[in-house]
C-alpha cells in the first residue's frame, strides 16, 4: 500500500489527509496499525502558518480532504449524510458561537468558530463539485478554492 498521489500538498493547495486515507485502507485490508502513545514529535511551524488567515485557509482545506477522503473510501451516497450534518452545524452551532464570540470580544473562539466553520464549507464545496463533475465529465473533478476572508465573521 501507499500514500496516494490524489491528497498532500502541492503547489497552493493545502490537501491533506495522505496518511489517514493509507491508514483507513490499511485497517480494512486487514493490516496491523501500530501505535506509541510515549512517542514525542516536534514540528516547526512559523511565518506565514502561524496568521488566522492560514488557519482558516488550512481548515477549509481539511474540509475539502475529508469530502475527497469519503468519496474513495465510502461512495458519494455515504458522503451526502456527513454533508448534511455539516450543514445543520456550520449554520446551527458555528456561526451563532462566532457571533457571541464577536459581541463578547473574544478573539480565540471567534478564531476556532471561524476555522470550524471553514472546514465545514470545504467539506460542503467538495462534496457538490464531485457530485456535479459526475453528472457531467467536462467539470473538474477538484473544487476551485475558496480563500475565506482574513478578517470578519463566516462568510
Amino acid at each position: 500500500l501507499r500514500f496516494s498521489t490524489e491528497l498532500g500538498r502541492i503547489g497552493t493547495n493545502l490537501l491533506s489527509g495522505e496518511d489517514t486515507e493509507l491508514f483507513m485502507r490499511m485497517k480494512a485490508a486487514g493490516q496491523p496499525l501500530w501505535h506509541c502513545a510515549g512517542s514525542v514529535m516536534y514540528h516547526r511551524v512559523g511565518g506565514e502558518r502561524v496568521t488566522r488567515a492560514y488557519l482558516t485557509r488550512q481548515r477549509y482545506w481539511v474540509g475539502i480532504s475529508y469530502a475527497i477522503l469519503d468519496l474513495r473510501l465510502r461512495g458519494k451516497w455515504y458522503q451526502t449524510t456527513p454533508a448534511a450534518a455539516r450543514l445543520a452545524k456550520a449554520c446551527l452551532v458555528e456561526a451563532p458561537r462566532w457571533l457571541i464570540a464577536a459581541v463578547r470580544r473574544d478573539e480565540v473562539q471567534k478564531l476556532y468558530a471561524r476555522c470550524s466553520f471553514a472546514k465545514q464549507v470545504g467539506y460542503l464545496r467538495a462534496t457538490l463539485a464531485r457530485t456535479q463533475a459526475s453528472a457531467s465529465a467536462e467539470r473538474p473533478v477538484r473544487p476551485a478554492p475558496l480563500a475565506p476572508a482574513a478578517t470578519g465573521g463566516p462568510p
